[in-house]
């Protein structure tokens, strides 16, 4: 009975946060309503039937407060549902990890003397990492079908512009991945978060998707992806410009 509890709170943890990654915070509210769904029943029947008086007061007490708390939690969700969208937009900067999505290269060029010379499509990725190249301890590029058999090439470019972070650097998958295919790009989203908060021990809040490179399914996907948990988007003008996009809910 109460491994059907544990998956009804799990479901109920995807419709309030928008995800079923069990992080502290969400992995106390299913145990929250763990407790509230086992104890009040089990401390109604001490009091009521076993005659056990004070466990059975102390059982209904708690679960009416951790009740409580619950409905707070449903209440700021249900606010946050009403609220409209909106994107706090910020210069670009300071990120410790960044995912890098990387189209195939249009356009042969020789290096330049800057990231902001470059002409070919390349220029939004290089100046991608520019603009956190201080501060970046982790790169995970996800490549296409095609873009992936530039790798040396991206890296050499790398190296000639930022040397320190070609160490850094590390492709997702080694044959690439299909850009048109929105529910691909949103595992691969899931598995790049996964391998850098656990594996490389960077916060999700230090991590900027940088979508530029991909197709507009990527940008689509990255959005979705980037919404419930205040994940930041990062977008590369023409002029080579970064900036910081964290959708959010705005207070009305």
């Amino acid at each position: 009975m109460k491994a059907r509890f544990v998956r009804d709170a799990h479901g109920i943890v995807g419709a309030l946060f928008g995800t079923k990654q069990l992080s502290f915070k969400n992995f106390l509210f299913v145990l929250a309503v763990v407790f509230f769904i086992a104890w009040l029943p089990d401390g109604i029947i001490n009091l009521f039937v076993q005659q056990k008086t004070w466990v059975g007061m102390m059982q209904i007490g708690v679960s009416l407060g951790i009740g409580l708390w619950i409905r707070e939690v449903i209440n700021e969700a249900a606010r946050k549902a009403r609220s409209p969208l909106g994107v706090d937009t910020q210069e670009a900067k300071g990120a410790k990890g960044l995912v890098l999505f990387l189209s195939d290269k249009k356009g042969e060029e020789g290096l330049r003397n800057s990231v902001f010379e470059v002409v070919s499509n390349r220029k939004m990725p290089l100046c991608a990492l520019w603009a956190h190249r201080e501060s970046l301890e982790r790169v995970l590029v996800v490549a296409s079908e095609k873009s992936i058999k530039e790798r040396d090439d991206f890296l050499k470019e790398v190296r000639h512009y930022m040397p320190k972070l070609v160490e850094k650097i590390v492709f997702l998958e080694e044959h690439g991945g299909d850009f048109s295919d929105a529910e691909m790009i949103y595992a691969l989203l899931e598995k790049t978060f996964l391998k850098i908060e656990k594996e490389m021990k960077i916060r999700p809040r230090d991590v900027v998707i940088d979508v530029t490179g991909g197709s507009k399914i990527v940008s689509i996907a990255g959005a979705i992806f980037a919404l419930p948990m205040d994940r930041q988007m990062q977008y590369v003008d023409g002029d080579g410009k970064a900036k910081v996009y964290d959708m959010c809910y705005k207070e009305g």
